[in-house]
């Protein structure tokens, strides 16, 4: 099992692991998939862009940490050479709750969702299965050998 912590991501084409990640709350699971070659990804996204320079640093130890950074570099690894055709990709998103405070300026769970989104948009291509919003917090694991992904929740209590 490969475990997956905030701001990180796995890559695998090992048909024997599982891929997970735990307590997605505002934070979004973004799994690629390619069925042909069984190649999968996870990222435990947290924020939907780098917005400040010193949040570059974050980007060594936690490189998906943020969407605008992760969503490209997962997708160049499976479309460059021919690795696997854009339309086989499987796409799959879990997470970005919204906050049990009804005064959240922020938004962080949308607007990873957005950004998300809008970037899979440019490469002309969408997920095909979305779990996200609401006030729960989710645990998603996905099966490398057939790609079933299960997500258990909760509801959220802070």
């Amino acid at each position: 099992m490969l475990i997956v912590g905030i701001g990180e991501y796995s890559i695998t084409d090992n048909v024997e692991e599982t891929i997970i990640t735990h307590a997605l709350g505002s934070c979004v699971a973004f799994i690629v998939r390619c069925p042909h070659t069984r190649k999968t990804a996870l990222a435990h996204i947290v924020l939907p862009q780098v917005s400040r320079r010193e949040q570059y640093s974050y980007l060594e130890t936690k490189p998906g940490y943020f969407a605008d950074v992760i969503v490209p570099k997962l997708l160049g690894e499976f479309l460059s050479g021919n690795k696997c055709e854009k339309n086989q990709l499987q796409i799959f998103l879990a997470g970005g709750a919204t906050s049990k405070n009804s005064k959240d300026i922020f938004r962080v769970g949308t607007r990873n969702v957005e950004m998300i989104k809008h970037l899979l948009k440019s490469y002309g291509l969408k997920p095909q299965k979305i779990e996200v919003g609401g006030l729960v917090s989710r645990t998603v694991e996905i099966n490398v050998a057939d790609g079933e992904v299960e997500i258990k929740s909760q509801r959220m209590t802070i």
